[in-house]
């Protein structure tokens, strides 16, 4: 069984993931004004706060997204920071074909840590496949516990 091939891609902010929370940001507006039309008083006021404070959220989210690197070795994950280094496990949150979502997770003194970062393809497009692969490629140990598993279920 071959392994995804090592790669560094660099990740963070961009004016695509700023224009499609403003999209969804938008559509959430449209949905509490057709849904807001039969309201009146403290519902109405809740709904439309609650639309403002998503945006305020998904804008606070964004603007702290750091510029960095993701990393994968052939064996770990590590998202490398300004400041820091985090080893993790990375999942795919959102798959845009030319863009990715992914979530960062690992266990540091005892809490769980979890890390967001944005990649696209335009970042690097000599390595976005390479990202891709190794992302989306089969863990060893998952793969031989699967075939012990499929194994065992026919037997």
């Amino acid at each position: 069984m071959y392994s995804a091939p090592s790669v560094s891609f660099p990740v963070g902010r961009s004016l695509f993931l700023a224009g499609l929370l403003l999209f969804i940001w938008l559509l959430g507006g449209i949905a509490v004004f057709l849904g807001s039309t039969a309201m009146e008083g403290l519902r109405w006021a809740g709904l439309w706060l609650a639309w403002l404070t998503s945006g305020a959220c998904a804008a606070h989210w964004w603007h702290r997204l750091q510029m960095a690197t993701i990393h994968w070795d052939g064996q770990t994950w590590l998202l490398k920071e300004t400041q820091s280094e985090v080893a993790g496990d990375v999942s795919v949150r959102l798959d845009l074909q030319a863009a990715i979502l992914l979530r960062l997770q690992s266990v540091d003194s005892g809490r769980r840590v979890t890390r967001w970062a944005w990649a696209e393809a335009r970042s690097d497009q000599r390595r976005w496949g390479d990202l891709r692969r190794a992302l989306y490629a089969p863990r060893r140990l998952d793969a031989i516990g699967m075939a012990v598993h499929s194994r065992g279920a026919h037997e």
